[in-house]
């Protein structure tokens, strides 16, 4: 189903949601596919840089050749199929979702990221062989 722009309550929509298809040829980053696995909804979209940097194979969803209709099919029932005859290992995907948004854009993660930049900028501003003690 597609639902087209939603303004608000998309928190619901990801609720009803089992799994979020993200055809594209082109994602810078794909915040899109980051709240759908935010709310441990595993995503199938393209293999193209942004999506490829959000999306890992196996553990929050798949990856299909941007312009092959045929591979999208196929992960499509590789995905349904493993919803409907193995509903624990589905579980555990939805799982491994939530914990990969935690660990790589949640709020600590983000912290620590901004700290190594600042690092960074802070060697960068006192140059090389400067005394970094203080």
């Amino acid at each position: 189903m597609n639902l087209g722009f939603i303004p608000s309550g998309l928190e619901e929509v990801f609720r009803r949601t089992d799994l979020l298809l993200m055809p594209s040829l082109y994602e810078s980053l794909g915040m899109t596919a980051i709240e759908a696995i935010r709310h441990g909804v595993p995503v199938l979209a393209s293999d193209v840089s942004g999506l490829r940097e959000v999306v890992r194979p196996g553990d929050t969803g798949w990856l299909a050749t941007a312009q092959d209709p045929e591979a999208f099919v196929r992960a499509l029932e590789a995905s349904l199929e493993l919803k409907t005859k193995e509903p624990a290992a589905w579980l555990e995907l939805k799982g491994r979702c939530r914990a990969d948004y935690d660990r790589r854009f949640g709020p600590r993660a983000l912290e620590a990221q901004y700290e190594r930049f600042v690092d960074w900028l802070r060697e960068l501003a006192e140059g090389p062989g400067r005394d970094r003690s203080g």
